[in-house]
């Protein structure tokens, strides 16, 4: 349910605090106000910047799916309340992060719009842990009770200790709370007195985008609240053999969000700043998404997600150590459980300490390089943290991107190393352990110098090679460590944009080319001879009578003459134009032909599947559900453009559509809805003799309806491991249980 709600009206304080600025001349006149708005907004961005680190550091010390390699077994996930805990609370602590990428990215766009000057993010995290919030306000000595909610905070891993850190950062702001610029206790008193600030006489509308380049800002089509790390499994479902969608037993029957997309103010949660009213409406969603909407527990009236503060509160009430003694002395004031909203009761089971240890990373609490000592652990650590800061360079150079290049842009520099390299290489890095063994390696986050923003991807490209010829090419000092899978994440660093030539004093006179798109359809098929099947038939088991997935698409070689090449099974336009080349009709071939986006050659696609968000080559080759925004998520093979197909080819009968109003739909299903209303009209135009609707893809004799919901993930994988399929998330909840 999506519910309209407004922003709420000005408090006692906040109307003492205005006339206090308007009657303030010598402070706020002359410009001055305008001044000290930019400076707010601009450590507001590193209040939002400084929290990210240290909610993905607890993430990735969680393994969501523990026993995942062993379904068989009794305690594997889903089938225990542990192991669903776990998958819950990674989703939880993700569904916040994503947000808090939000709310900075909100304060950016406030920020732009009142100084046309990009946000200052890089090294601009904090210098090291614990760290203090910046303007956060320090605690007072002489309070027995002002001992928790403003400690520094720590980065550290899953844990009671740092789910009560949690609730201090999120803590919500009271009804009667003073806006503060700095020395503040909660996070919600800064936005406060920004309110205070644009609301004020010395700011009008003129103020914003004088330069009328609002466009250049981040938008709602670069964001989405769910996506396959923000579901969570409410109660069991059959890990070990998938059922398609929204069948009972299925993931998509059981599936949980973490994040709901009504909760905002105005029109979009990320939306552009072009005036007063939308710069406050910006900072409430801020602020209602992390404290509570009112003081409830829910983040909007709708109540349909809870805010941060009561994410964590919930997930800190399942553990040892949360008492009703316990959240009554917080409404005293001795612990970050606050007055209101008010705090779940103890439950009658909660897990225990040595119950965490079954599914959480060890890894340092303030992690510093030298801990997980030598054969290239420390090399690996500081690449893990430069990665980190070049995606802060990325983010700046979005407000230097022109309007019409945003898109193409946030998805294949933002989208590409926030879901294909950091998450891949954290989540591998996590399996390796210190010299010692005490740890497993983790990124510090720290604010590592790449130089300059011109130079932070080649100094960045060149710490990776050198690692690379130390410790993974030379065979006398290989680390004994290394693995395949690091080593292909490394090598995707090095292929990401290099977005240099927007900080050059001299400018840039021409696109890079991964702003580059092509124009024309690419890999049309170019065979003028009757195609030959692709693959062998399968003669034995459950899928006999059926042909062998074939391990890569048709080349272009192999493709009959023009042919288009399509996202899944049933979505081909011709006869002969399936991945086995041997279909009788349109929308009968046997699954997807798509390519994959070739980062060196926009033009020249990779004969292998694209395998995730921002990977396809060609539009109406995207697969979806797993990542991508509400719109992508509707139409799945029906893309507009190249790296916009949503997520990964083949799609699985199991995989379910993450967000918007389709939120748990079969995403073959929407797929092959949206191929007969969209596509099999003008086949039949130029076709008259096809029939009035696609035809069922066939099934063997045995069973004619096999592929009633779209190929399985058992008969992709028959006989060849899924070859370079994949549809994954760390949730466990995509549907294909081996790779999930």
């Amino acid at each position: 349910m999506k519910v309209q709600y407004n922003v709420p009206a000005l408090t006692p304080n906040e109307v003492a605090t205005i006339e206090k600025i308007n009657n303030d001349e010598q402070t706020y006149g002359g410009g001055k106000a305008l001044k000290i708005l930019q400076q707010t907004l601009q450590t507001a961005a590193e209040v939002e910047l400084a929290t990210i680190p240290i909610y993905l550091g607890a993430y990735y010390t969680i393994n969501r799916t523990p026993g995942k390699d062993n379904p068989g077994l009794p305690h594997a996930f889903p089938k225990t309340d542990l192991s669903r805990y776990a998958n819950e609370a990674g989703a939880l602590i993700m569904s916040v992060a994503v947000e808090e990428m939000l709310h900075m990215s909100l304060a950016c766009n406030v920020l732009f719009a009142v100084s046309n000057e990009p946000p200052l993010l890089y090294k601009n995290a904090p210098e090291s842990y614990p760290a203090v919030l910046p303007g956060h306000r320090a605690n007072q000595a002489d309070n027995p009770k002002d001992n928790t909610r403003n400690q520094p905070i720590p980065l550290a891993g899953f844990s009671f200790d740092q789910l009560s850190h949690f609730l201090a950062i999120e803590y919500p702001e009271s009804a009667d709370a003073m806006p503060e610029s700095d020395d503040w206790d909660t996070i919600g008193q800064i936005y406060s007195y920004v309110r205070c600030l644009i609301e004020s006489n010395w700011i009008s509308d003129d103020d914003f985008n004088k330069a009328n380049n609002n466009d250049q800002q981040i938008s709602s089509g670069d964001y989405s609240p769910n996506n396959i790390d923000t579901v969570y499994a409410k109660s069991s479902f059959n890990y070990q053999n998938p059922i398609p969608a929204e069948q009972p037993g299925s993931a998509a029957a059981v599936a949980g969000y973490g994040s709901d997309e009504d909760s905002h103010v105005g029109q979009t949660q990320l939306m552009q700043i072009t005036n007063k009213k939308t710069a406050v409406q910006a900072i409430t969603t801020i602020c209602f998404q992390g404290e509570g909407f009112a003081q409830s527990k829910y983040d909007d009236a709708s109540d349909e997600e809870l805010s941060h503060y009561y994410k964590f509160l919930t997930l800190l009430s399942q553990l040892e150590g949360y008492t009703d003694v316990y959240k009554e002395m917080g409404k005293l004031g001795f612990n970050n459980v606050a007055p209101l909203p008010e705090a779940p009761d103890q439950p009658a089971e909660q897990f225990s300490a040595k119950d965490l240890a079954k599914f959480v990373y060890p890894t340092p609490v303030n992690p510093k390089v030298k801990q997980f000592g030598g054969e290239g652990r420390q090399d690996l650590v500081n690449i893990a943290d430069a990665l980190f800061q070049y995606m802060l360079v990325m983010t700046e150079t979005i407000y230097k991107i022109p309007a019409q290049k945003q898109k193409i842009y946030f998805y294949r520099t933002m989208h590409q190393s926030m879901i294909w390299v950091m998450d891949k290489l954290f989540q591998a890095m996590r399996e390796v352990s210190s010299e010692d063994g005490k740890y497993s390696l983790c990124p510090t986050f720290s604010n590592i110098d790449l130089g300059t923003r011109d130079e932070a991807y080649g100094n960045m490209c060149q710490m990776v090679i050198n690692f690379q010829q130390v410790y993974w090419n030379a065979s006398d000092t290989k680390a004994s460590w290394m693995n395949s899978d690091i080593e292909s994440y490394l090598n995707d660093i090095l292929n990401l944009p290099d977005v240099s030539q927007y900080w050059r004093t001299t400018g840039c006179s021409e696109d890079p080319i991964y702003l580059t798109t092509p124009t024309d359809l690419q890999g049309l098929g170019s065979n003028t001879d009757t195609p030959t099947p692709a693959t062998p038939m399968v003669y034995a088991g459950p899928f006999a009578g059926t042909p062998l997935w074939p391990q890569n698409p048709p080349s272009s070689a192999e493709l009959p003459e023009g042919a288009v090449r399509h996202a899944c099974m049933g979505l081909n336009s011709c006869k002969n134009q399936g991945r086995t080349l041997s279909n009788d009709c349109a929308g009968q071939g046997y699954c997807s032909t798509a390519q994959a986006y070739n980062p060196a050659n926009p033009f020249e696609g990779n004969n292998y599947d694209h395998t995730c968000h921002v990977k396809n080559d060609c539009r109406n080759q995207g697969g979806c559900g797993l990542y991508g925004t509400e719109a992508e998520l509707a139409e799945p093979g029906h893309n507009d453009c190249q790296s916009q197909g949503s997520c990964a080819t083949p799609i699985n009968a199991e995989r379910f559509l993450t967000d918007g109003d389709n939120r748990g739909k079969s995403v073959w299903m929407q797929a092959r809805e949206v191929f007969k209303d969209k596509v099999w009209p003008d086949l039949r135009a130029q076709n008259p003799d096809l029939p009035a609707e696609p035809p069922q893809v066939k099934g063997p004799y045995s069973n004619p309806n096999l592929f009633a919901q779209g190929p399985t993930i058992g008969w992709i994988e028959y006989d060849n491991d899924g070859a370079g399929m994949t549809a994954c998330g760390a949730s466990g909840m995509s549907g294909a249980g081996s790779c999930a």
